[in-house]
């Protein structure tokens, strides 16, 4: 994700709609790989994935992708790192 820091809005831009396009594509594995990450580094990627649904006009797409993630989120068992991650995008991405 570090690609995605800094001063270059062009490649943040192209980061956050391949995030997004993946997300739409492989819910659960955005969800699994997000869950693994670090705490710095998921929410930076949480952050893309929000501006890259907000570039992308996928609104049928980006439902499905909730509700893959909210199917993930009640799954799992309360203490699990899925559920603080599905609480984070819930709260983060507003769905």
């Amino acid at each position: 994700m570090a690609l995605a820091q800094g001063a270059n809005t062009g490649l943040s831009r192209e980061v956050s709609l391949a995030l997004a396009g993946f997300a739409l594509r492989r819910p659960t594995d955005v969800v699994t790989w997000l869950a693994a990450a670090p705490a710095e580094e998921r929410t930076r990627a949480i952050e893309l994935l929000g501006a890259g649904f907000e570039s992308l006009e996928e609104d049928f797409a980006e439902e499905q992708f909730f509700a893959a993630a909210r199917a993930a989120y009640w799954k799992e068992s309360d203490a699990s790192s899925t559920r603080t991650v599905v609480a984070a995008m819930i709260e983060k991405l507003e769905f």
